[in-house]
């Protein structure tokens, strides 16, 4: 786990929303579901429900006590800084956010969707494994 001293900054700035238009778009028309999208991502937890507690809890100005624990797990997963707070991101701040979030999972694990440079091993590196699997 990192410290204090050792968490990274986002990738993803919370204001840089034209850097993926289609989750700007999700996130400014469906925010919730693009936050039960993340959840998914970030914790494994249905969809559904974390959509449906964002949009209920949205009614009643709230929604940011469920995003701001939502925020926080993220930043453990990733070790990120809680720059700017999560208090401002997710309560102030929420579509922005879940934005940001967005593209900020988007950027730190592979999608379907992204294409995957590949290339072989040099012959020293194929030589290397096979050595050192003959010597164990």
């Amino acid at each position: 786990m990192n410290t204090d001293s050792q968490k990274e900054p986002w990738r993803e700035s919370l204001f840089n929303i034209c850097a993926s238009p289609a989750t700007c778009c999700k996130g400014f028309f469906c925010t919730p579901c693009l936050f039960g999208t993340n959840a998914v991502k970030i914790s494994n937890v249905s969809c559904c429900v974390y959509c449906c507690a964002y949009s209920i809890l949205t009614s009643c100005l709230s929604c940011g006590l469920i995003h701001m624990r939502m925020r926080a797990k993220m930043r453990e997963k990733y070790g990120l800084e809680e720059k700017p707070s999560d208090f401002l991101a997710a309560c102030i701040l929420s579509p922005l956010a879940v934005c940001q979030e967005s593209r900020e999972i988007m950027s730190r694990e592979k999608t379907p969707n992204e294409k995957v440079r590949t290339s072989q091993p040099s012959e020293s590196e194929i030589a290397s494994t096979n050595n050192s699997s003959h010597t164990s």
